[in-house]
């Protein structure tokens, strides 16, 4: 592995634009780095996958937020006091936690500590993004409440943080009584009505996906604050406890960008051999209703000869031309599940073609751990894979490659293929 590698992790997560903007910082700033997204069910097969990997930073979403602190020795001051984090660094083996939601929405009010100066402001939630705003408007003085449609959270978040509660059906009341408001729940839709508001209050959203507020708040009159505001400032102080870097301007346009758009209907499975492609392609193309497609069956039945035959008789450089060949003529077609061979990743062009027509997932399995499932009778001696060592090889050898394309990461080596399946459905209906 020769970049450092940093993620998200949460559940869902596909859905994040945070890799859209750090790599694009990366970029920018010449640093030897990737940002992707961890796939996982819980938060210790998350853990476990940022510790293989050797992730040495992550942004944590729900809901881990608060799950992770347990797992966690160094809590910053603001992380205690929030009892939720978001970002996370490896330092010297250990773990440290941060918090910069906060950063997100002192950055997204646009005001000064004397503007916030007893302004009544009401919190929608609970959650881990509620604390961190309430955090945020204590420190600028405001005269806070905070509402959750389960009660008893509100009342203890209300307690804890010695501000105003209000029960969940007194929420017009609320609103129509707060200047400032901050919507930090998952799901909005239909929880504020245009009629609530005035054309003189501020509306914050700490959601940028499945979100109705824009669409309220326009009707109201509102100042709306979308939550791409939030994402990026929050995200700016996390490079810089990341890197130790200031984060360049971004684009104006590349967080309300969707980062599948285009290619959401294909979905490419890429790794190591052994890794699970074809078994895990197969159950999730039949829980898509969508078709599988494995390259390696397509080279055969375009060239009428064995993977072996080919390798053989006339070289790795003609395979990997049939290679490219069969992913441009499987690309043509949509809604598919595509199991690709270990080694497409080896080629730029086809790097570029999964990149831009596919949502690419790469399943990790270290061929330490699956050694005794890889088929050693075919294609592996072909690649001269004759011990466990030629595999660890070529599998160092090709790390980069998986990680600089994928969309996110799935640990194949702790979950199993029924998991797996159910997992990836939930996220890919997530974003249909």
């Amino acid at each position: 592995m020769g970049k450092r590698l940093y993620a998200i992790i949460g559940n869902p997560v596909l859905h994040s634009r945070s890799p859209l903007i750090f790599n694009y910082w990366f970029q920018k700033r010449n640093l030897p780095a990737i940002y992707s997204r961890v796939l996982a069910t819980d938060l210790d097969s998350a853990l476990n996958l940022c510790q293989k990997l050797n992730i040495q930073g992550f942004n944590v979403t729900a809901p881990f937020k608060a799950q992770i602190l347990d797992k966690i020795a160094d809590l910053s001051p603001e992380v205690r006091v929030i009892g939720a984090t978001n970002t996370v660094i490896r330092r010297d083996g250990y773990l440290s936690s941060f918090n910069t939601d906060v950063n997100g929405i002192l950055g997204a009010m646009l005001w000064g500590a004397q503007q916030m100066n007893k302004v009544p402001a009401l919190v929608i939630g609970a959650g881990g993004a509620a604390c961190a705003a309430i955090y945020a408007l204590k420190k600028l003085g405001a005269r806070i409440s905070v509402i959750n449609r389960t009660n008893e959270k509100a009342r203890q978040l209300a307690e804890r943080f010695g501000i105003n509660f209000w029960e969940f059906a007194d929420l017009k009341q609320a609103v129509r009584q707060s200047k400032l408001i901050v919507v930090a729940i998952s799901e909005n839709t239909d929880l504020l009505k245009p009629e609530w508001l005035s054309c003189e209050q501020i509306l914050i959203d700490a959601n940028y996906v499945h979100t109705t507020l824009p669409t309220i708040a326009a009707e109201a009159g509102v100042y709306y604050i979308p939550g791409t505001v939030w994402l990026e400032q929050q995200a700016r102080q996390s490079f810089k406890i990341f890197t130790d870097e200031e984060a360049p301007a971004l684009p104006d346009n590349l967080v309300h960008q969707n980062p599948y758009s285009g290619r959401l209907r294909n979905l490419a499975l890429i790794g190591f051999m052994g890794a699970g492609k074809t078994a895990l392609g197969q159950s999730l193309a039949q829980r898509l209703r969508w078709r599988f497609i494995d390259i390696d069956n397509v080279i055969v039945h375009n060239s009428g000869r064995r993977i072996s035959t080919i390798f053989q008789k006339y070289g790795e450089a003609e395979f990997r031309r049939l290679e490219t060949s069969a992913l441009q003529q499987v690309l043509r077609s949509k809604n598919q599940v595509i199991a690709c061979g270990g080694g497409i990743v080896i080629s730029q062009h086809n790097r570029q073609l999964l990149q831009s027509k596919t949502t690419v997932i790469y399943l990790h399995a270290h061929p330490q751990n699956i050694w005794q499932r890889i088929d050693k009778t075919d294609r592996p001696l072909l690649h001269g894979i004759h011990s466990l060592n030629d595999a660890v090889r070529l599998y160092n050898e090709r790390q980069d490659f998986y990680l600089s394309i994928a969309d996110a990461i799935l640990d194949t080596e702790q979950m199993s293929i029924n998991q797996a399946t159910e997992l990836l459905h939930a996220e890919i209906n997530n974003l249909l």
